[in-house]
């Protein structure tokens, strides 16, 4: 049957202009900045998948006490090692700055290739390329000079470092820190002029699969050259962009959600206030034999059409204009190569596809509760179904406190949603002006915690010259672990006799565990 009010349709939204435009500009800017960031994070994750298998990308690197011999090299290629590369580096003073050190290496051919984005690569040997956000943090570009290590350099080009995505200092620190760590690439023979005792030994490597890797480790183990060994698995530098991503896009299309869900709410009041204005034609359609389900089809048509174009829009405007500064933004803590927006599936449905199921599925199951009471009670008016609240007893109340008690209690479903939204938007709000003074509480409490000023990891085993010197020896071996079905790298330390180590067993068969790894493998005392 033709429903007779789609005619209405055009009047409606005219005259409801303001209502429907205000709510398809919350949803626009909602799905323009969920598609940005989607479509961003994508772009960023193919970028850097192409960009590592084009510059080789290591499978793990090793630090050793000296360089490797041509028997070595050899020896590697039977365990299964297909490209080896001298990543040696120091760490140097520069920029006039005592508390700034530029990690220097020499420019790689085989693994960890670097890409240019302006300039050229270091050939002279007073000629230097610097890692993309040292240079922006530094404020320095092509052609201008600064010092390294007391030698003046020229900086010859801008470079982004596949396996310095997260430029760390360590891979035990937290966050990178621009102000006083850096990268950087000289020439092979600029590298040769630093002085050896400032050169930590590193050797970049791929291997066919991840035992070829165990057998490296194992062998140069044997061979007593290995001081450590890291995988790219467990490399934060490269790791840590991959697990950050899908962080967000999980946190990201949690939150698309619930947006979604508060929009379609809206939507609903709006329909239902157009059902409570016609209640006396709805039920004459339904007198007239029209099903519930045409009636509610009626009221759904402009929501979805509103929500159809609000969400296309959205997604197409977030892709396309906004991806790349959202995606800068949103990362801006890592360093990144150039990258393009791209829509997939997963996109187009989570921001177009799924608006409108949520908005079919959830105003249509509310609005066909809405309507389920009788043509008669339509007509006169009445289009609040079901039993509402139970009778409140309020004969010795007053008139004014009855009018009131009554007014709370019919809209009450109404009121325990706006405490709701006000709750959640006072609760974002503390929490995002009390978060830097907690941070930089929880910076002075690891400080004031720590048991150790200076912390030193030495080749071989050696006693301070100064005998007054307060110090504690540690041992540190690393372990993997495998608990419950979960696969973990530990690192245990040995700690001798000395201030703070009293409540440490003694017995071989017993170890003292942190707090986050008792938690996490589920374990207690005993």
């Amino acid at each position: 049957m033709v429903m007779p009010i789609d005619k209405r349709i055009k009047r409606e939204l005219k005259k409801n202009f303001m209502r429907y435009f205000l709510a398809a500009l919350i949803l626009f800017f909602g799905i323009t900045m969920i598609s940005a960031f989607f479509s961003s994070t994508d772009g960023i994750l193919d970028t850097l998948s192409s960009e590592r298998e084009k510059c080789s990308i290591e499978d793990a690197n090793v630090t050793l006490v000296s360089k490797l011999s041509d028997e070595n090299e050899k020896k590697l290629e039977e365990y299964g090692v297909k490209k080896l590369e001298n990543t040696s580096y120091a760490d140097l003073n520069a920029f006039d700055d005592e508390d700034y050190e530029l990690r220097v290496f020499k420019v790689r051919t085989e693994v960890d290739k670097l890409t240019v984005t302006e300039g050229s690569l270091p050939e002279k040997t007073d000629e230097i390329a610097l890692e993309e956000k040292t240079a922006a943090a530094k404020e320095v570009s092509v052609g201008d000079k600064f010092d390294v290590d007391g030698k003046e350099y020229v900086i010859s080009g801008i470079v982004n470092v596949v396996d310095y995505n997260n430029v760390l200092k360590s891979v035990t620190s937290g966050v990178s820190n621009f102000d006083v760590f850096g990268v950087g690439f000289v020439s092979e023979d600029s590298f040769k002029d630093i002085s050896s005792d400032k050169i930590t030994i590193q050797y970049s490597f791929t291997a066919e699969n991840e035992d070829d890797i165990d057998s490296v480790s194992d062998y140069l183990k044997d061979e007593n050259l290995m001081m450590s060994i890291l995988k790219r698995t467990d490399n934060p530098r490269i790791k840590s962009i991959d697990d950050k991503t899908a962080t967000m896009k999980a946190e990201v299309t949690l939150i698309g959600i619930v947006f979604i869900f508060l929009i379609s709410f809206i939507f609903y009041v709006m329909s239902s206030a157009s059902i409570e204005k016609d209640s006396t034609f709805i039920g004459t359609l339904f007198s007239m034999g029209y099903t519930r389900g045409e009636i509610v089809r009626h009221y759904l048509k402009l929501p979805l059409i509103v929500t159809i174009i609000a969400s296309v829009g959205g997604m197409l405007t977030g892709t396309l204009c906004l991806s790349e500064s959202i995606g800068k933004t949103s990362y801006s803590s890592y360093s990144l190569p150039s990258f393009a927006g791209k829509i997939n599936a997963y996109l187009v449905v989570l921001c177009c596809i799924m608006p409108f199921v949520i908005q079919l599925v959830t105003n249509g199951l509310l609005l066909s509760k809405r309507l389920n009471i009788t043509p008669v009670k339509l007509m006169r008016g009445k289009t609040m179904s079901g039993k509402g609240f139970r009778k409140v007893k309020l004969e010795n109340k007053s008139f004014p406190v009855k009018m009131y008690i009554r007014i709370m209690l019919r809209g009450l479903k109404n009121q325990l949603v706006l405490f709701l939204g006000i709750f959640i938007a006072m609760f974002f709000l503390v929490m995002g002006f009390g978060m830097k003074d907690t941070l930089k509480e929880y910076v002075k409490d690891v400080d004031s915690n720590s048991m150790y000023e200076y912390a030193y990891i030495l080749k071989a085993p050696c006693e301070p010259e100064n005998d007054d010197a307060d110090y504690q020896k540690v041992t540190i071996g690393g372990f993997q672990v495998t608990y419950s079905g979960i696969n973990m790298k530990l690192n245990v330390y040995g700690y001798e006799d000395g201030e703070g180590v009293d409540s440490i067993s003694k017995n071989k068969d017993e170890i003292v565990i942190s707090d986050s790894t008792a938690s996490k493998l589920s374990l207690k005392k005993g």
